[in-house]
């Protein structure tokens, strides 16, 4: 079992920082709808980001459970459905694509999206490796926490509206 001080890499700390930065924001009233940035993309595109954040709700909300019931296998499995597989392999999260839409909507999106996507890629990563080395519960739940702020700050950050095709 893990517990009290875990070492976190200076970037992930940096980055952790920026996410509560944009966050706090949201929490001040200082973002709405329209000073958030436009990212416009096709509707199938848009459709499928929609989805995807769907499933990283639902799965958070899974991981949550899971830790509460102690079952850090479950949490794993979980953590790791919502990775993309090009992601699952280097620490960098930095893996080819086949071409198609993983591409086009890299092309499209603004880097800072980006970033936080691979910030959110590399949260839930942690917390399947937190669940494999046996932690305990509150500290799946703390990394947790810190991974959905990186939606938080996603969504006062930015919004999606169709592009013609």
């Amino acid at each position: 079992m893990l517990s009290g001080n875990v070492a976190v890499p200076r970037a992930v700390l940096l980055a952790c920082t920026f996410t509560v930065v944009l966050a706090g924001g949201v929490m001040s009233g200082a973002s709405s709808a329209e000073s958030r940035i436009e990212i416009k993309i096709p509707e199938a595109d848009r459709e499928h980001c929609a989805r995807r954040m769907r499933e990283y709700l639902a799965m958070s909300n899974e991981i949550l459970g899971a830790t509460l019931e102690g079952d850090n296998q479950a949490v794993a499995d979980k953590a790791l459905r919502v990775v993309p597989r090009r992601y699952r392999a280097s620490a960098g999260g930095q893996a080819g694509g086949s071409g198609g839409r993983h591409e086009r909507m890299q092309a499209n999106m603004p880097q800072g999206y980006q970033a936080m996507m691979h910030h959110l890629h590399d949260g839930f990563k942690r917390i399947a490796d937190l669940a494999r080395e046996e932690a305990e519960p509150v500290l799946i739940q703390r990394q947790l926490v810190r991974t959905q702020n990186t939606c938080v700050a996603c969504h006062a950050t930015y919004r999606f509206t169709t592009a013609e095709e």
